[in-house]
């Protein structure tokens, strides 16, 4: 495993340990295989089929709240051109 793949795999288990105590949804994108791990417990909250899953910017309109959801693209498009780092 490349150290980039190796750092999602991180936060990905942070991800599970945090699961189990709070009430908010983490998740990492993976910009270079297009995918998203979301905490689990967002799976049973927004009825997903999985909480891991491809092209996450169409899949977020099933579950942020549309009033929030171009705040949010925003967001993760300074993020993705390199002008934010989160």
């Amino acid at each position: 495993m490349n150290k980039l793949n190796d750092e999602i795999q991180s936060y990905r288990r942070m991800i599970d340990v945090l699961d189990q105590c709070i009430d908010d949804y983490l998740f990492v994108i993976d910009i270079e295989n297009d995918s998203c791990y979301i905490s689990p417990h967002a799976e049973v909250r927004f009825k997903m089929e999985n909480h891991e899953f491809k092209n996450p910017i169409e899949k977020f309109k099933e579950f942020i709240y549309y009033k929030d959801y171009d705040l949010v693209m925003e967001d993760l498009d300074l993020i993705f051109t390199g002008k934010k780092i989160s």
